[in-house]
């Protein structure tokens, strides 16, 4: 029996590589569960994007999204717009 050769110390080593990662798994998996927004607020934030009215008063590159454009009107950020167009 292939089992029954292998020692103590070989059974620990194989038992904390194998569950050490899945800890991990399951860590990152409750974190993302746990700090992702909700249905909801995503619902609401796209229905606010799709329904807001005003004048865009600056723009921006994100350069941490990937320089994707920005428009800066009362505090609220929307994508690629230009200056002066009404929202």
């Amino acid at each position: 029996m292939i089992g029954k050769n292998i020692s103590v110390r070989d059974r620990i080593i194989i038992g904390v590589a194998i569950a050490v990662p899945l800890m991990f798994l399951v860590g990152f998996i409750l974190h993302s569960i746990i700090s992702s927004p909700g249905t909801v607020e995503i619902i609401q934030k796209d229905n606010l994007m799709k329904h807001f009215n005003g004048k865009i008063d600056s723009m921006y590159f994100d350069e941490e999204n990937h320089n994707v454009k920005y428009a800066v009107s009362n505090k609220v950020r929307f994508q690629s717009l230009e200056i002066g167009n009404l929202i």
